[in-house]
């Protein structure tokens, strides 16, 4: 019929009614522990602007990864009352100028990767978590920047 779905009025006979059909499955409860599915902690949280860089601050949930891309600008990431949903966060800055202040809560391990022309690198942790700990790789490129990691 070119396109157009008739609807069945009712059950035919010998079929189930909607009384009879299985329950719906209760929904989860709000105070239930987040599952971590195979897509969970892929999905990317973008910020690209040519002035001007990025602070997340607070309670706060992290996705997989999250990657900063400005000219001028850096990246202020405060995960210390953050609520991580994934075993590992991927932390990508890329700018021309701009460092990275990343502040980490205790048993949070961080891995730092990248290059920065004109910029240290200081890590000021001192619970540095086990092999089963929440890991936070930090990859920051740029020109004119540092990287600071603290507790």
């Amino acid at each position: 019929m070119d396109g157009v779905e008739m609807e069945k009025d009712g059950p035919a006979a010998g079929e189930p009614t909607p009384s009879d059909a299985a329950p719906a499955p209760a929904p989860a409860s709000a105070s239930a522990q987040p599952s971590v599915s195979a897509n969970d902690g892929r999905t990317t949280q973008w910020h690209v602007t040519p002035l001007g860089g990025m602070r997340q601050t607070g309670r706060w949930r992290p996705r997989g990864r999250i990657v900063v891309v400005t000219l001028v600008g850096g990246l202020d990431l405060d995960m210390r009352e953050a609520a991580f949903s994934t075993p590992e966060v991927t932390v990508t800055k890329v700018s021309l100028a701009g460092g990275v202040r990343l502040k980490l809560p205790p048993g949070v391990r961080v891995e730092i990767s990248g290059f920065n022309l004109l910029g240290g690198r200081r890590v000021d942790l001192s619970d540095e978590g086990g092999p089963d700990a929440v890991v936070v790789r930090l990859r920051a490129f740029g020109i004119l920047g540092g990287v600071h990691v603290s507790g």
